[in-house]
């Protein structure tokens, strides 16, 4: 194929999509641009989609008058003194790196990571929140389902 310069001259252009395919896949299969890739979603895009799934999720059990009394505090409210965008950092690094690495048992302390967590707050002032458990055990299955989907684009098992 050729191309002509603004000069009028004509050149011979070689790159092709074939060529721009096998330069990119050289650049995934050198693990660094995989890694930045699978940490970038998870923890970047991993907080944001948690953060709208999980404040969605609260927002709704507000709207029903039922499931919140604004007398007595909910257990599901954040607590001031650890910020929860701290805890989903970590842990999704955590849970990322642990799949990266094939970690034996990974899926199964992810589940019990969340079961920790519900159990540490589901009687924080005395009486089950149901609704606010819902909400904890949800935004952590979309936080891990990020760990997860990050830690096999890191491995290499997804290709993005």
């Amino acid at each position: 194929m050729s191309v002509l310069s603004p000069t009028g001259r004509a050149f011979a252009c070689k790159t092709s999509r074939e060529s721009i395919d096998k330069a990119n896949s050289g650049l995934l299969d050198t693990g660094v641009i995989r890694w930045l890739l699978g940490l970038g979603w998870s923890l970047l895009a991993g907080h944001f989609v948690v953060g709208l799934v999980v404040d969605g999720l609260r927002e709704q059990i507000r709207a029903a008058p039922e499931a919140f009394d604004d007398a007595v505090p909910s257990t599901w409210e954040p607590d001031p003194r650890i910020p929860s965008w701290a805890v989903g950092l970590i842990e999704r690094l955590f849970f990322t790196l642990a799949v990266a690495f094939d970690v034996s048992g990974s899926a199964t302390a992810m589940l019990a990571w969340i079961a920790i967590k519900m159990a540490a707050r589901w009687n924080r002032l005395g009486k089950p929140d149901a609704p606010g458990a819902l909400s904890i055990a949800l935004g952590g299955l979309v936080s891990m389902f990020f760990a997860l989907t990050g830690g096999a684009i890191c491995r290499g098992l997804i290709r993005p």
